[in-house]
Order: C-alpha cells, then sequence, then structure tokens
C-alpha cells in the first residue's frame, strides 16, 4: 500500500519524505521487514531519539517516524505523508524571540539566576499540499 500512495502522490522529486505513522501502521510496517534486512535510520531523525525507520520503495525514500504512546493525539490506524519541503515557519517580525520587557530581566529573591520573558509568535504554514497525504485503514 506504502509503494501504491508514494507513487501516486509524488512528481519527479516531489513527494513526502516524512511518513508519521500510528503504532499499527508502525508495527506493520516493522513486522513486514523483519524477513528482510531491516532499514534503522540513525543519521537525521534517528539521531535526535526518535524512533525512526527508513521506507525505500517506488523510487522514493522517506523516513518513518513512530507517533503514539501515552498523551499522544495520533488517529488510529494512520499514516500522514509531509513534503517537508513545503512546510514553512513564518513569523511576526515584532514578536520573533524578542525581550517582552526593557531591563535585564528580574531576579528571584531565593535564586541566583536572571528570567528573562521573551516573546515568538508564528505558524506552521505549507505552500503546496499536493503532494502531502493521509493514509488511513478503515479495515485494521
Amino acid at each position: 500500500m506504502l509503494n501504491y500512495v508514494m507513487t501516486k502522490q509524488s512528481r519527479g522529486k516531489q513527494y513526502a519524505d516524512l511518513l508519521i505513522m500510528s503504532p499499527e501502521h508502525y508495527a506493520a510496517y516493522d513486522a513486514a521487514t523483519v524477513a528482510i534486512q531491516r532499514i534503522n535510520n540513525e543519521t537525521s531523525l534517528g539521531k535526535l531519539g526518535f524512533t525512526s525507520l527508513e521506507y525505500i520503495g517506488g523510487g522514493k525514500r522517506a523516513e518513518i517516524v513512530l507517533d503514539g504512546g501515552i498523551g499522544s493525539n495520533m488517529p488510529n490506524d494512520t499514516t500522514f505523508g509531509l513534503n517537508t519541503d513545503t512546510l514553512r515557519i513564518r513569523y511576526n517580525p515584532n514578536r520573533n524571540f524578542d525581550r517582552l520587557f526593557k531591563g535585564e530581566g528580574q531576579m528571584p529573591i531565593d535564586k541566583d539566576a536572571i528570567a528573562q520573558f521573551i516573546g515568538w509568535m508564528g505558524e506552521l504554514t505549507m505552500t503546496n499540499p499536493m503532494f502531502n497525504w493521509r493514509f488511513t485503514d478503515t479495515t485494521p
């Protein structure tokens, strides 16, 4: 199914290069790759501590990250494919990690530290949603 979705939702070098999987889809992919050599990715997201595998198929390559566990909002039996080249962080120039108050900051009575309030206001946006997708298994 991943090969089918990856080839249908791509054009040239534009495709989802990050797959965020629910525990069910991650376990299914992990089990499917046990018989062959498992492709662990220890170069980028794997180094940061994420549980990460790598998808190679359909002429494409993508990182697979597990999203689930206690407190997760990930829907069951779902995979999100993200083309990270289309994601942008846009910020308000008046709130780009600027100090909220003048001066050096506040020094608590019982601490040997200075606290400074810093403000940031922005959002994550997508420039082209065509190559981002959601795969849901309706009959698990």
